[in-house]
């Protein structure tokens, strides 16, 4: 009688609670990933502001091989920027998701 209809709800409940701690482990996981590329995102948004202040200087503007390496490493940083940001957004959304 009772205790048959008990072990299904007490199986359930931890079932319940193992999927709980799952998510839990999956949200505090994607967070950390999440705040490592915002602090990554700062990083290149403050080294490409860098490089533009640098390319704009007069001095630089007559030395082609400076000129040349700064708008390489400004092309790397908007390249790494612009992936960043699309994985940034996606982790936005998936802590959302598993928020819910």
């Amino acid at each position: 009688g009772k205790t048959y209809e008990k072990q299904p709800q007490e199986k359930a409940s931890k079932l319940e609670w193992k999927e709980q701690k799952e998510l839990e482990s999956k949200r505090r996981k994607l967070k950390k990933e999440f705040e490592i590329a915002e602090k990554r995102i700062s990083e290149l948004e403050d080294l490409i502001s860098g490089i533009d202040e640098e390319m704009s200087d007069p001095a630089t503007g007559t030395d082609p091989i400076k000129l040349s390496a700064l708008s390489k490493e400004r092309s790397e940083a908007d390249d790494e920027l612009s992936s960043l940001l699309e994985r940034w957004e996606e982790l936005f959304l998936l802590i959302e998701d598993v928020s819910s």
